[in-house]
């Protein structure tokens, strides 16, 4: 995840920072289940070890720049939510990997993930400027590349109900419309054309990765899911800097 920590700031000067930086915190609920997940499974263990230990430190250190930040008491309000829910998180990630622990992380860092969500939307609104949707949308793809790659991960260790592949299934079809919607949105520079259809082919290969259950292929997932996670960074940041955000 180098490219995303290293363009990743904690000290906030705008809306258009402040969405991408909550927005950001929402891939961190989900990459850190992933990284999890991963080094029980020992895919990419090493890399996985330090994506977890980089995203934890992350987490915190963005939810603290949110804080200073915070125009309203009702952004205030969410974010002291979430920091209260962050702390069974960071407890339990914190240990050793325990597959009876797998399903209870899910659900934590799935209602930690709703209300990151909020929490973005709130500022949104709180903005009154209409292109920092783009930011919001575009920053919600880096969440759902990790999403994606978190079920995948965690289908693979056995919680492989109905629910999960539901929700599997669903976070596949949201990246794909977002994806579309991001491609006809207007306010498109030329580097954004270009970087979308990279995003695009590379969730290609995602989607083929995803469809094979074998062993080799939960590397590419994690690889194809890295790249996906980079390009809609990047994206982001473009629309961030887009005139009006």
């Amino acid at each position: 995840m180098g490219d995303v920590l290293g363009a990743a700031q904690t000290y906030i000067l705008s809306a258009s920072s402040a969405i991408n930086t909550a927005g950001r915190q929402r891939m961190l609920t989900q990459r850190m289940v992933k990284s999890y997940c991963q080094i029980g499974l020992d895919v990419r263990r090493d890399e996985a070890d330090a994506q977890l230990r980089d995203a934890m430190i992350l987490f915190e250190s963005q939810l603290a720049g949110l804080k200073r930040y915070a125009p309203s008491r009702e952004i205030k309000a969410i974010l002291a939510e979430i920091e209260a829910d962050w702390a069974p998180v960071r407890a339990s990630l914190s240990r050793p990997y325990d597959k009876n622990e797998l399903r209870r992380l899910v659900e934590l860092s799935d209602n930690l993930l709703a209300k990151s969500h909020k929490a973005v939307l709130l500022i949104e609104q709180t903005s009154g400027k209409p292109v920092l949707r783009l930011v919001n949308v575009a920053g919600r793809q880096r969440m759902l590349s990790q999403r994606v790659a978190k079920l995948y991960m965690c289908r693979q260790a056995g919680l492989n109900d109905a629910a999960l592949l539901k929700e599997l299934e669903r976070a596949k079809d949201e990246f794909k419309s977002a994806l579309q919607e991001l491609k006809t949105a207007p306010q498109n520079t030329p580097d954004i054309k270009v970087a979308l259809d990279n995003a695009d082919t590379q969730w290609q290969l995602f989607e083929h990765s995803l469809a094979n259950p074998d062993k080799p292929l939960e590397v590419m997932v994690a690889i194809t899911s890295e790249k996906i996670l980079n390009i809609m960074d990047r994206i982001t940041a473009m629309y961030e800097n887009l005139p009006g955000g």
